[in-house]
């Protein structure tokens, strides 16, 4: 399975790690500084689940723009006030 992260959302997936890792330090549920695997494999596995969830709702949303000629499109709104 290859997986398209840019450096953003690799950077991304590390910070969030790191701050959930410093939450459970700061409250003294770990004892070490650093962070294990486990979470970053988790922040992974949730930045993956929610660019997929965006895939999907970009995928549903195609053809849907805003489009003045189409019909059944409602008129917008003027501001006359």
């Amino acid at each position: 399975m290859a997986l398209n992260l840019s450096g953003r959302d690799i950077s991304d997936i590390c910070k969030d790690a790191e701050r959930k890792w410093a939450s459970k330090y700061i409250r003294g549920e770990v004892k070490k500084i650093e962070p294990d695997l486990s979470v970053y494999l988790e922040s992974s596995t949730n930045r993956l689940n929610q660019m997929q969830d965006f895939n999907l709702r970009m995928d549903l949303n195609a053809g849907n723009f805003y489009n003045p000629k189409a019909e059944n499109y409602p008129s917008r709104p003027t501001n006359l006030g």
